[in-house]
């Protein structure tokens, strides 16, 4: 039940954070909430009452729609969001864990008892600073761990991390995919037989699909003559 609502609370908020920016909606943005609202409520799932989950999915939500907007004034280049959602939702979601634990959610098990003191929201404020010093220990051990390892695998011949600047302009489809083409923002799919030759797809759109049509029609209309 926490999950769900937290993924509703980071999927609303994050839609009206982007209404209220660009005076439109964007599903995408709606499935970026969700997803760090799900982030924000790992760490706190089998901690927090079920009536803070939304709050605690919203705010993670709302957190990262704000790291996203700015992240580019630090240079992270981030295309798919993967830091700003996992990585800064997961530090915020860790951080509420510490604000809304209730020492009773845990009991509900029948096995753990009174073993937890809560956190905030049983007056015990000292657990904020400790789900604040847990956070800041795992984001430094993964970041020191993933560089070393990233550094590792660039050195393996075929491995490299960076793309080149002409590949990230095209798009990597046509570096690593044989059957797929996209020119000028028609996505055009080729038949998978080993002869090279392609078909336009029933995908392609725009003026491309209107030709391929008139050819189609005009062939026709010949073979009938």
């Amino acid at each position: 039940m926490n999950t769900n609502l937290a993924a509703c609370g980071g999927g609303i908020v994050w839609s009206l954070l982007d209404y209220t920016f660009h005076r439109k909606f964007s599903i995408l943005g709606f499935c970026s909430g969700i997803i760090s609202g799900l982030v924000g409520i790992t760490p706190a799932a089998g901690f927090v009452p079920v009536y803070t989950a939304s709050l605690i999915g919203g705010l993670t939500a709302g957190a990262s729609f704000f790291a996203n907007k700015y992240k580019h004034h630090v240079s992270v280049d981030d295309g798919l969001d993967i830091f700003v959602l996992h990585g800064f939702g997961g530090f915020i979601g860790d951080i509420l864990t510490g604000f809304f634990a209730a020492n009773y959610v845990p009991a509900m098990d029948g096995v753990s008892g009174a073993s937890y003191a809560g956190g905030w929201w049983n007056r015990n404020f000292k657990q904020v600073g400790y789900q604040l010093a847990a956070a800041t220990a795992c984001a430094s051990w993964a970041f020191v761990v993933s560089c070393i390892l990233l550094f590792i695998i660039n050195k393996i011949p075929g491995c490299h991390i960076r793309a080149t600047e002409e590949d990230e302009v095209r798009g990597l489809d046509h570096k690593y995919f044989m059957d797929v083409e996209i020119d000028t923002g028609d996505l055009r799919t080729y038949d998978a037989d080993m002869t090279g030759n392609s078909s336009p797809s029933l995908f392609m759109g725009g003026s491309k699909a209107t030709s391929v049509k008139a050819a189609t029609a005009e062939a026709t209309t010949e073979k009938k003559d």
